[in-house]
């Protein structure tokens, strides 16, 4: 179990005074400065702990304490851990685009440091023409030089190991961390690059080692006695700036670090942009091995969420595959395979019993379902559980997935759009429940539309619970320079529309935010023009409606007909559509 020593960024004067009292000086493994260090936690490693410490001069945190073992033995959880990295555990789609995003030609000397498997060599040499070479010591690589048959060089990269100007492109994905002096790694893979080449490193976060990160990403975050290092934005890019590269490039991602050094791309373009060549990796891996395999299934798992996702027609023939796959080897069908109840699993036992990806193809078949009009609550609570199961095996061996854990709260923010659809009690605690479960995001997310649809439902006392979704839609409406969306716009019209039909509501206020929607409304409407509706243009004569409505709860009658002769001939000024007949 961890423990925190420390809540980082908290501004609480005890937890400000405890820090202080918990700093010391030693010198830190990343910027070699002696310079104070607060410690943030002890996590176990086997029957002992090691302590992360967080430098106060470059922000680096590093891990003191009794390492796990060596990169060329098989991890915890075996062959198994291989099936998870294959079947649901590899973020290849991620490590795909940003080769991609780079825009090098055909026959680019490619060399990956800590390659694994080897997924993404194999995406830079059958998709962009890469001439690709990896360096793994672990028995991951040796699998992936077998299966796929690429060349993998089977041994640690010490410093100065590389020929110079050997390479066009470095990629070195979840590599420094593990690096107890990651200076002198990184100019050795600058010095690695031919001019005019570019190093792409990503390495988890440490700003998001916090004690209100789920464990699903936190536990592979810290992966306590592997990683030795584990970079800030700040102290990264100072590490690539020491090692000598002059331009650097360090973005945050949720819980990883995506560097460039080097020659940076000319612009960046949408992830969308870069898809359908993730997609076509996928179908070519699919096709070159037995569906049923781990590689096989989990590209075919891979692909259908993304076709979902897409919105794409070909999913649904897509599932017909991956569920026959699934019946051949697990021998059942996907859906079967969640309907029956089963807990408390080794990771061994939920390989062979069920694909290790189930939680997220459930939660795109639930999506699919959804859009036909079909019933999907049994396929979402069956990814909730299929998450559960998955995260107790991993956790039995040491490790976590943050996947599985987002999959399981879109799947219960899925539930709750349900529930709220079908006028049940309770939504109020039930996105309160999500969000201390981790899944604020998500929670956050549905929160407008359950609010709104409540607000339609009348049921009024338990919209006033969420009505904390309200002061965004007015932040936004209120500045000039945001966009007012439809669900914005929406969120305003209902909360007036309340406040004019609620015990001790406030009319004149309704009638305040009203009259601002109408303005933006029309002022979108003039800069977009007629053949571009401004979003929630739709409720420009309802809110009209309503906000007279107001007027006559104040018993202001005259001032409701003049807002009528007012609104009709701004409509037309601004070219509005006309109020449709009655």
């Amino acid at each position: 179990m961890i423990e925190w020593h420390s809540s980082p960024g908290s501004a609480s004067p005890d937890d400000a005074a405890q820090s202080r009292r918990r700093l010391e000086c030693a010198t830190c493994p990343n910027c070699h400065r002696e310079a104070e260090r607060q410690l943030i936690l002890s996590a176990p490693v086997d029957t002992a702990r090691v302590r992360l410490y967080a430098c106060q001069a470059c922000g680096a945190h590093y891990f003191e304490g009794p390492m796990a073992g060596a990169y060329s033995g098989l991890p915890a959880g075996g062959t198994d851990a291989l099936a998870f990295y294959l079947q649901q555990g590899a973020n290849i789609g991620g490590m795909a685009m940003r080769l991609q995003a780079l825009g090098r030609p055909p026959g680019t000397a490619f060399l990956e440091v800590g390659c694994g498997f080897g997924l993404s060599l194999d995406f830079a040499r059958r998709i962009l023409g890469w001439q690709v070479r990896g360096l793994d010591p672990s028995p991951f690589a040796i699998a992936g030089r077998e299966q796929l048959g690429l060349p993998i060089e089977s041994r640690y990269l010490e410093a100065n190991g590389l020929d110079h100007a050997s390479a066009d492109v470095i990629h070195a994905s979840e590599f420094i961390e593990h690096m107890a002096d990651p200076v002198p790694m990184l100019a050795t893979l600058r010095q690695a690059l031919r001019p005019g080449g570019t190093l792409l490193l990503t390495t988890p976060a440490a700003e998001m080692i916090r004690p209100d990160t789920g464990d699903g990403l936190l536990v592979p975050l810290l992966s306590a006695g592997w990683h030795l290092v584990i970079q800030t934005a700040e102290s990264l890019a100072w590490a690539l700036r020491e090692a000598g590269f002059e331009t650097v490039s360090v973005l945050r991602e949720g819980a990883q670090l995506v560097a460039m050094a080097g020659r940076l791309p000319d612009a960046a373009l949408p992830d969308a942009a870069f898809r359908p060549q993730y997609h076509e990796w996928l179908r070519q891996v699919a096709q070159a091995v037995p569906a049923q395999s781990d590689l096989g299934f989990g590209a075919l798992a891979r692909l259908y969420r993304e076709l979902v996702i897409a919105g794409l027609a070909e999913a649904d023939a897509l599932w017909q595959a991956l569920d026959g796959a699934a019946a051949g080897r697990w021998g059942h069908g996907l859906e079967r395979l969640a309907a029956t109840p089963v807990a408390g699993l080794s990771l061994s036992a939920l390989v062979a019993r069920e694909p290790l990806g189930l939680a997220g193809i459930l939660l795109a078949r639930g999506w699919e379902r959804k859009r036909a009009g079909e019933a999907p609550q049994g396929v979402f609570a069956g990814a909730i559980a299929a998450a559960g199961r998955l995260r107790a095996a991993l956790r039995g061996v040491g490790a976590d997935d943050g996947d599985a854990e987002d999959v399981a709260f879109a799947a219960e923010a899925e539930l709750i759009l349900l529930a709220v659809a079908r006028a049940e009690p309770g939504i109020a605690a039930r996105l309160e429940a999500l969000r201390k479960a981790g899944g604020q995001r998500h929670a956050d997310n549905i929160a407008p539309t359950c609010f709104i649809t409540l607000v339609n439902q009348a049921a009024f006392e338990q919209a006033q619970r969420l009505n904390s979704v309200l002061p965004s839609a007015l932040s936004n409406l209120r500045a000039a320079s945001q966009p007012l969306t439809s669900t914005d716009a929406s969120v305003l019209f209902c909360a007036a529309t309340m406040e004019m039909q609620t015990h001790g509501g406030q009319p004149g206020l309704a009638i305040a935010w009203l009259g601002q929607l109408r303005g933006r409304i029309l002022a979108s409407h003039c800069a977009c023009g007629a053949d571009d509706m401004a979003a929630g243009a739709a409720l420009y004569w309802p809110a009209v409606d309503a906000e007279m409505l107001g007027w006559r709860l104040l018993g202001q009658h005259k001032a409701a007909a003049y807002l009528a002769a007012e609104a009709e001939h701004a409509a037309r000024e601004a070219r509005f559509p006309a109020r449709a007949a009655a």
